[in-house]
């Protein structure tokens, strides 16, 4: 199984006669039927839809934006209720007193909009065959239709679809859901069952506890209406009313004048970064440093157009999307942004020498194998005949080949953390992801250089005495040393052309770092044979994940590079994001790190096994 996201236009090219559009002028809001369920058609295959597995509930909350234009300025309202009706899903939108807003109210009631359609997230099933016989129903429930004779006879079934967003458009693709006019309303019917009376009366308990949780009302609000024995559709109502009521307090002013949205979101993300690795802040974050984390989510509520007055801090996180709600507050986004500042500094002082001196950086742009190409050098200048001919020159060329991997963790910041303004569980999360991302490049690149892997030039071993870049196993000393950096001294290009790889780090483990040192010192001797010729000519490089006493020399990896290591282009180093859902009271981050690791030639390195 693998998840899916897409969008799901539905419109209203269905003939509504005269009737009046539902659009209230009063309250900003209006019905419409979000989705019927239609088969859609992808690039080969049939996506279908299984209505049970619709989560109804996730539409509430969500914000209402203009041709699924993802940014604040084009949202223009959010879903205040949603429901089943029959076949399809109905929802209730409430349009912002703002002026995309306004706007989008003038077209409505002016009957000028009738597309609506949903961004959807969900897990998509493996290809499954669609029935043939326009008789049977379709995996979803649906009578089939002959839809076969027309489109890919091979379907995929999206389930636990939870809706993104919603949309106005003017390019819909179902002709079976509409903006809901006064008419549609006020003639709905309802099914009745003769279900077992406690089964109904727990299914309206839960329904009511739904609409309170979606609509951020204290649990209190929930119970008043159970006692009254309100149905669903009062409920609705009321939760609507209670919202209305909230919005219509006054906006606190938040925003300072003359200074940018951006240069304010870079104050705040810098503020949180030091109270969490207690550095000092500049004048800008200043103002920021003493406020608290639900001081920070209400004002981002305020800048995004959410009015914040009389909510309890539980409804403020929740409204600025922490626990899963979809918000239009970029209060996650600063959170996630100071945290990813926090891990870069552990993760920068916790990276190997391997990494930081010895193995070259870039970047690959997916996760398909990436293929180095390794060009011999032009060899020597030839000399130009009298009639001033250059003759032209053949480069030799092999490819080295690797892939990247991806590491990741998720952690949970509590909800009481975040009333209790308490940042210290996610600085220290913050710093453990920086130096876990760190120590996996480590053993990834360590693992490569030791497991000696084959290289794509020759099918060989990177290190090996036929090469001429393995010795004879011996004791770190002058004299082996000598020999080392002697044969790298030999070592020729694809072409066989001298390239003259000199030594300049010596790389050793644990076991032999204090007899390196040693052997690094400056030595004041008082004949000549006594002076060690390698004092400040190599620089030394421990590695403990080097459990033995083999020691190595590695070039300069700007001229001879021999270890490399590459992330993701869109994605370089660890990420740490927000994961939204709906199982943890509080909000979820993850730290993923995409990297990968080889060996693209052996010419700047020299191996020995050590005695």
């Amino acid at each position: 199984m693998n998840y899916d996201i897409g969008l799901f236009d539905v419109t209203g090219a269905r003939s509504v006669g005269t009737s009046v559009g539902s659009y209230d002028p009063k309250t900003h809001t209006v019905e419409a039927v979000i989705t019927t369920f239609p088969p859609v058609q992808r690039s080969g295959f049939m996506e279908l839809f299984d209505m049970s597995s619709f989560d109804v509930a996730s539409a509430i909350g969500k914000p209402v934006l203009i041709e699924h234009e993802n940014h604040v300025k084009s949202t223009v309202g959010k879903v205040v209720s949603a429901w089943r009706d029959g076949g399809s899903v109905a929802a209730k939108i409430q349009l912002l007193d703002t002026q995309a807003g306004n706007d989008v109210g003038k077209q409505l009631e002016a009957g000028l909009i009738k597309g609506v359609s949903i961004g959807y997230v969900g897990s998509l099933s493996d290809p499954h065959q669609i029935p043939t016989d326009p008789t049977d129903k379709l995996p979803n429930g649906r009578m089939n239709k002959g839809y076969p004779s027309k489109v890919s006879k091979t379907g995929r079934t999206m389930r636990n679809i939870r809706v993104l967003e919603v949309s106005f458009t003017q390019n819909p693709a179902d002709p079976g859901a509409i903006i809901r006019s006064n008419e549609m309303s006020e003639t709905q019917t309802t099914q009745t069952t003769q279900a077992d009376p406690s089964v109904v009366e727990a299914e309206r308990r839960t329904a009511i506890r739904s609409v309170m949780r979606q609509a951020g009302l204290p649990p209190e609000w929930g119970d008043q209406q159970i006692d009254a024995g309100a149905d669903i559709v009062a409920v609705r109502s009321a939760a609507f009313d209670a919202l209305a009521q909230r919005a219509s307090k006054p906006i606190v002013t938040v925003t300072n004048p003359g200074v940018s949205p951006e240069m304010t979101r870079s104050a705040i993300t810098e503020a949180l970064t030091c109270r969490m690795n207690g550095a000092t802040p500049s004048e800008q974050a200043r103002p920021y440093m003493g406020q608290r984390l639900e001081t920070i989510a209400a004002q981002r509520l305020e800048v995004a157009g959410v009015r914040s007055a009389g909510m309890t801090p539980d409804e403020v996180f929740k409204r600025s999307g922490i626990g899963g709600m979809a918000t239009v507050s970029d209060f996650p986004a600063l959170l996630s942004s100071a945290g990813n500042r926090v891990m870069m500094g552990a993760y920068t002082a916790a990276s190997s020498p391997l990494k930081t001196q010895l193995a070259r950086s870039t970047t690959l742009s997916d996760f398909r194998t990436g293929s180095k190409l390794k060009l011999s050098g032009l060899g020597k200048l030839a000399p130009v005949s009298e009639a001033g001919e250059i003759k032209a020159a053949t480069r030799g060329e092999a490819s080295e080949s690797y892939a990247l991997e991806t590491f990741g963790r998720i952690f949970t910041m509590s909800r009481q953390a975040l009333v209790n303004d308490d940042l210290g569980a996610f600085r220290d999360f913050s710093q453990a992801a920086g130096t876990a991302a760190a120590h996996t490049e480590a053993d990834l690149l360590v693992n490569t250089l030791l497991s000696n892997p084959k290289l794509g030039e020759d099918g060989k071993v990177a290190f090996s005495t036929a090469r001429g870049n393995q010795g004879v196993a011996a004791a770190l000393s002058v004299a082996a040393l000598s020999d080392a950096r002697k044969d790298m001294r030999g070592f020729t290009a694809l072409d066989g052309t001298l390239i003259n790889s000199q030594a300049k780090y010596l790389l050793v483990g644990p076991e032999l770092e204090t007899a390196a040192e040693q052997l690094l010192a400056s030595i004041y001797a008082s004949a000549v044979d006594g002076v060690n010729p390698f004092s400040g000519r190599l620089t030394l490089l421990v590695e403990p994940r080097i459990t033995d006493s083999r020691w190595y020399l590695f070039a300069d990896p700007a001229l001879v590079p021999v270890l490399e290591y590459a992330h993701l282009a869109s994605a370089p180093g660890p990420q740490i994001t927000q994961e939204d859902g709906f199982d943890v009271l509080g909000t979820r981050f993850r730290v993923y790190l995409d990297v990968g690791a080889g060996i693209i030639d052996w010419r700047g390195a020299y191996l020995n096994p050590g005695a």
